[in-house]
């Protein structure tokens, strides 16, 4: 099998993982490992593979499940800039910790959910500050917070395990 072809697959498969856990997780309020899956597509196929995983994710999940709008847009380019920064972790942390891996994802979730808040607030002609306050207002839980720290955990957790599994010597 040819280089691109693998590729192809890879980021076929990423993809589809995101995409069924986004589907399967929407009853919960906000905890959806597309980031860490976006983030460990980087890392693991770099910059390209992750950035489209991370944007495929968010536009197939949008038109074929949740409806597509100006949004889609927004998320996914952000959620493809995810996918681009694991790139970047990767490599600049030839050994990083699970603690430093926990703290990136963390506020790369963090950026995401405040740019995508912010963002749609102008699309929609709200305030930046209403934007922000419902991301951190505990509603059963809060929003923001709960996308972060789920994703900041399996990436600590899971991207060293799939590393070391598929033999990419990081950690």
């Amino acid at each position: 099998m040819g280089s691109k072809t693998k590729r192809i697959a890879l980021i076929s498969i990423l993809t589809a993982t995101a995409v069924a856990s986004r589907v399967v997780l929407a009853p919960l309020p906000n905890i959806k490992p597309v980031g860490f899956l976006s983030l460990l597509s980087g890392v693991i196929g770099g910059p390209v593979i992750g950035f489209l995983v991370g944007l495929l994710t968010m536009v197939v999940t949008d038109i074929l499940f949740f409806g597509a709008g100006p949004w889609t847009f927004v998320t996914s380019f952000s959620m493809g800039i995810i996918g681009l920064l694991g790139s970047v972790f990767a490599m600049f942390n030839k050994t990083p910790s699970r603690y430093n891996l926990f703290v990136f994802t963390y506020f790369s979730i963090l950026f995401y959910d405040l740019f995508t808040s912010i963002t749609m607030s102008y699309v929609f002609g709200t305030p930046v500050i209403t934007s922000i306050i419902m991301l951190f207002l505990p509603l059963p839980i809060p929003f923001g917070p709960a996308h972060e720290i789920t994703n900041a955990l399996l990436a600590s957790f899971l991207v060293p395990e799939v590393c070391s599994r598929i033999g990419r010597d990081m950690f």
